[in-house]
């Protein structure tokens, strides 16, 4: 048993509570009725729909008639080095905010992903295993849902009409939006005036860079107060908010309740969706 590393078949009806993942997940969906919700946005499940999950995303699904498997991997099964470790955090799939963590295959690619899925599969199921062999398996399905991924954001967006720096700039925001919440920081990151960052990121996002930061914050706000057993005070350090009330402020702009009441409302969900199944 390799205990970092899991592949398994999806159950034919299938609840799972809102929940923070806490490992990397790839979910292969080839057929199911319902629908499942990626950090508070929910969708309507499709054929041949890929989920990728990131370690702290919240993730839930309620799905009947289910054909798939999911896959679960921490970093340390993949990758050893500090220079492997960049391609996990690199990869466009993964430790996406602002772009969805969801594809719908053409039945192709589709064809093509499940081959590399079929192979991995029966490496895992063989009573002796190979983490060899099962690394390389995800590697080249992590490779090949990556070039697709980006053929696929070609086609809906265009190349022209994106500037790359505001894919830097997306990546910074998810990297220091705890820590830094002024639109200043991330404008001198691109060494760029703020005026030209604000147009930059509207023309891409249609937000402003400080939007962008208030959403991302908020997000992990939501998912810390309604879906984690954090005191109030915790979460406000640990986001960088000066002090308790001014991240209640803060909380209460953005989600109209305060945050007990948040929690308390997350809670009262979920008992009633266990009640109801």
């Amino acid at each position: 048993m390799i205990p970092v590393f899991d592949i398994r078949t999806l159950p034919t009806e299938t609840y799972l509570k809102p929940v923070i993942v806490d490992q990397y997940t790839i979910i292969s969906i080839t057929k199911a009725q319902g629908s499942y919700s990626l950090d508070f946005e929910k969708r309507e499940v499709n054929s041949s729909t890929w989920i990728y999950l990131t370690p702290g995303q919240l993730y839930a699904q309620e799905l009947s008639h289910t054909q798939g498997v999911m896959i679960t991997f921490n970093e340390s099964f993949l990758f050893k080095t500090a220079l492997e470790k960049d391609y996990l955090q690199e990869h466009p799939l993964f430790h996406e905010t602002f772009h969805p963590t969801y594809v719908e295959y053409e039945v192709i690619d589709q064809t093509n992903l499940d081959i590399i899925l079929k192979l991995l599969n029966q490496e895992w199921n063989k009573e002796v295993k190979s983490e060899v062999i099962l690394k390389s398996y995800l590697c080249i399905l992590l490779e090949l849902s990556q070039r697709l991924c980006k053929s696929y954001r070609e086609i809906g967006f265009g190349k022209e009409k994106t500037d790359p720096r505001s894919a830097i700039l997306l990546k910074q925001i998810e990297k220091s939006f705890s820590t830094h919440h002024d639109a200043q920081y991330y404008a001198k990151y691109l060494e760029l005036t703020i005026k030209r960052a604000n147009q930059i990121c509207k023309e891409s996002t249609g937000h402003s860079i400080t939007e962008l930061i208030h959403k991302r914050l908020n997000l992990e706000m939501k998912k810390r107060v309604g879906y984690s057993s954090d005191l109030i005070h915790k979460i406000a350090s640990d986001l960088s908010f000066r002090d308790n009330a001014y991240f209640s402020t803060f909380f209460k702009k953005q989600n109209n309740c305060a945050p007990m009441e948040f929690r308390a409302e997350s809670h009262n969900f979920e008992i009633g969706n266990r009640n109801n199944n």
